[in-house]
């Protein structure tokens, strides 16, 4: 069946380009409706809290710093997860705020509450 389907086009071309034509219309018609931007919208939807702390090791750093700030930030409204690391001099938390959260509303409010 696909051989006779083959060797009909072979025998008639003149048919073969008008399909090539047609498929070539209709990509150029399906490529000027796609949807496509130059530079697309997004949200960040996470805040980085890093906190300097000279001298201290991963240890100190963590305990001294990053379970507080972990700590102060549960229960915040809009936050979705937290996430932290401590390194020697350094630790950082990672704050995922919930997709359609005001994101300034979620920073105003982080840097509130780690102010105090």
């Amino acid at each position: 069946m696909a051989s006779k389907f083959i060797q009909y086009f072979i025998k008639h071309s003149v048919i073969t380009n008008w399909v090539m034509i047609l498929i070539a219309i209709a990509g150029i018609f399906a490529l000027s409706n796609l949807n496509k931007r130059v530079n697309p919208k997004f949200e960040i939807e996470r805040v980085n809290v890093d906190v300097p702390f000279p001298g201290a090791s991963a240890i100190e750093v963590e305990e001294g710093i990053v379970v507080k700030i972990e700590e102060s930030l549960r229960g915040l409204e809009g936050i979705d997860k937290i996430t932290s690391s401590s390194s020697d001099n350094w630790g950082s938390v990672r704050v995922e705020v919930t997709p359609g959260y005001d994101m300034n509303k979620a920073i105003q409010e982080i840097k509130m509450l780690l102010t105090q």
